[in-house]
């Protein structure tokens, strides 16, 4: 299920990293720093079978996070590397990034399902 998102709509531009939505699934991209720190390339890609769920969430200090939800295989260690900060001016847009990828994965699962059965 590919949505007709516009350009602007299909990627979320964080102040540690960006999040790219496309047919494949979830590309991040990283400085090589921000990279090595979690333990992932510069341009990490996720496919959707991977992607569970996407979430905004406040951290503590009040600042805007979008934390993707990955199934696969790697062991929780140091910096999430499907997670990224987004500016207070962005929340809105971080909302509407994380509900295109929430309908994209239910309806990937639902497709999957049908085909199933």
């Amino acid at each position: 299920m590919w949505s007709t998102a516009s350009v602007s709509d299909s990627q979320l531009v964080g102040t540690n990293g960006s999040i790219l939505f496309h047919l494949e699934g979830l590309t991040f991209l990283r400085s090589k720093s921000g990279a090595a720190a979690r333990h992932v390339d510069p341009v990490h890609e996720v496919p959707w079978e991977q992607v569970e769920r996407a979430t905004v969430v406040e951290s503590s200090t009040g600042r805007t996070r979008v934390q993707v939800t990955v199934n696969d295989g790697r062991p929780a260690n140091g910096k999430d590397p499907h997670e990224v900060k987004v500016k207070h001016k962005l929340t809105d847009s971080a909302h509407e990034f994380v509900k295109l990828v929430n309908e994209e994965v239910e309806g990937r699962r639902q497709w999957r399902q049908a085909a199933e059965q």
